[in-house]
């Protein structure tokens, strides 16, 4: 029996890990042979079941709601693995997996979040602060990646790069993650899963009263976490661009001592 690559990443986020993995790793062994199941109608579907669980949140059906929600991220991680297992990467594939994204987890939060004023179990302001910091959020991320330098820091590498097993805490951490195919740090994909996911689903077991307080907690969490993951990415920005803007400096007017290769002695008075 042939052994179907599973297409993953050598390291994902701690949720995709734990939680979507164990799914996902069955599901693409039926999908690699089905030829209809191409990367792009995979995404098409994601985007799909996004537009469903903004619906469920936007008419107060927030169980269904999160429960689509982790559904259209598992059928998210699909097409990505699916293009890689296939050698059927593409520019416009990847494009398309970004817009369905960050339109449709965009629209999760709206949806959610208007839901929740409507309600009166927040006030207005949580639904301006979710969809601006969400909004410059993914601008400053996309504006970051653009630059030479600007991906995701390479896990993978800085956990081989000390292999003598000490080190501070910090490459302890990275080393133990990196056996367990995880990065070191929460990303967006936690925030959402759970003040889109985790957050709505405890409407189950609150109060009388209280129905919504850790629905409306996640969202606040979420507009916390993107105004901090903001700043990162335009301190990162300010940092990769100061060096492009040096090296170019130093490029277009080079030390006259450098320039005529001549040394330079200091003047000696008497």
């Amino acid at each position: 029996m042939s052994v179907v690559p599973t297409g993953r990443k050598p390291m994902e986020a701690i949720w995709t890990r734990l939680v979507i993995e164990p799914v996902a790793g069955r599901v693409i062994r039926l999908l690699v042979p089905w030829s209809a199941a191409t990367p792009n109608r995979v995404t098409v579907v994601a985007g799909v079941l996004a537009l469903c669980s903004a619906t469920a949140f936007g008419t107060g059906h927030l169980v269904v709601g999160a429960i689509v929600f982790q559904i259209r991220f598992l059928v998210d991680c699909l097409d990505g693995r699916l293009a890689r297992i296939r050698g059927t990467a593409t520019a416009w594939g990847g494009a398309l997996d970004l817009i369905a994204d960050v339109v449709g987890i965009t629209l999760n939060y709206a949806a959610l979040a208007t839901y929740l004023v409507a309600a009166d179990a927040a006030p207005p302001l949580l639904l301006s602060a979710v969809i601006a910091s969400n909004g410059v959020y993914v601008w400053t991320l996309a504006q970051r990646k653009a630059i030479p330098g600007g991906g995701q820091h390479d896990w993978s590498r800085e956990a081989v790069a000390d292999t003598g097993g000490g080190g501070s805490p910090r490459a302890r951490l990275v080393r133990f993650m990196a056996r367990h195919g995880m990065v070191p740090t929460p990303y967006a994909v936690e925030i959402e899963a759970c003040a889109l996911t985790l957050a709505p689903l405890t409407v189950l077991v609150m109060p009388a009263g209280q129905t919504y307080t850790i629905a409306v907690a996640g969202l606040w969490l979420a507009s916390v976490f993107y105004v901090v993951a903001s700043a990162l990415n335009v301190y990162r920005t300010w940092r990769l661009t100061s060096a492009i803007d040096l090296a170019e400096v130093g490029r277009r007017d080079p030390a006259p001592a450098a320039r005529s290769g001549e040394k330079v002695t200091p003047h000696r008075s008497r």
